[in-house]
């Protein structure tokens, strides 16, 4: 079998989740941020064979454009206004690997309680070929409820997770009943600290770490958007103990 380049309709990569502590901070100056996208890195894979092949592909990395990253030091909560006063860290019109991008930063000291990603709809989750673990598939994945592949979309993260906009409002994806942003279970938020003279790095990893390609066909090639002839499914995070599917880990350096 050989690497292919395939295309998935289903859900938008969120990825923006944070753990973090707190340090002292200091009153004046500017310190730096580092920010980073990785993933959990297996290179075991397994085939399955039940009523269809079932290739089980490990992730290992996401193909993807981010046009914008921003910031805001205001306090984002639930029914509150979306009116933050929001500080552009990143901008890019490159189409990269998230292992690509690594970003750095002066920023004002202080603590930045918010986050604002923007990315286009379509992305690629890269896996371990399941034949040759020398060799990546790319699957496509989009959003199908926006109009096209290329809608740049974007998420805001307060200090206890998701939010989505309504009206001039932000609400908090966890309150809402009708789970309007489709992302019920994203609790913990964006929260770090700049340190004057110091560098606080921030790294994006990925908790997914396997999906199922069913070769409904069994032709040995993904049928974009046909879910008679190939689907994926089965995503697994790395650890039971682990729920969601990426988390920000927030360093400060020395």
């Amino acid at each position: 079998m050989k690497p292919k380049i395939v295309l998935f309709m289903a859900v938008a990569l969120v990825f923006v989740l944070f753990s973090c502590f707190e340090p002292t901070p200091e009153e004046h100056s500017t310190g730096t941020l580092e920010f980073r996208m990785l993933s959990w890195s297996s290179y075991e894979s397994q085939i399955n064979k039940t009523a269809v092949d079932t290739y089980t592909c490990p992730l290992v990395d996401i193909r993807h454009l981010i046009p914008k990253i921003q910031l805001t030091k205001d306090t984002i909560y639930d029914g509150g206004p979306a009116n933050q006063e929001w500080i552009t860290f990143y901008e890019s019109d490159s189409e990269m690997l998230h292992s690509e991008r690594n970003i750095s930063g002066v920023l004002d000291t202080g603590t930045y309680k918010g986050m604002k990603i923007f990315q286009r709809n379509l992305v690629y989750w890269v896996c371990t070929h399941p034949d040759d673990q020398n060799d990546t598939l790319e699957f496509a994945d989009w959003q199908s409820r926006y109009d096209t592949l290329n809608a740049i979309i974007y998420n805001i993260f307060g200090s206890d997770g998701l939010y989505y906009l309504n009206d001039g409002m932000l609400y908090n994806v966890n309150e809402s009943p009708t789970d309007t942003a489709g992302g019920q279970g994203e609790y913990i938020g964006s929260y770090f600290k700049i340190l004057p003279g110091k560098t606080t790095r921030v790294t994006v990893r990925m908790n997914m770490y396997t999906l199922d390609w069913l070769d409904k066909d069994e032709d040995d090639y993904y049928t974009p958007f046909d879910t008679t002839k190939d689907k994926l499914d089965n995503w697994t995070t790395f650890a039971d103990s682990i729920v969601t599917m990426s988390d920000f880990i927030v360093e400060y350096l020395p």
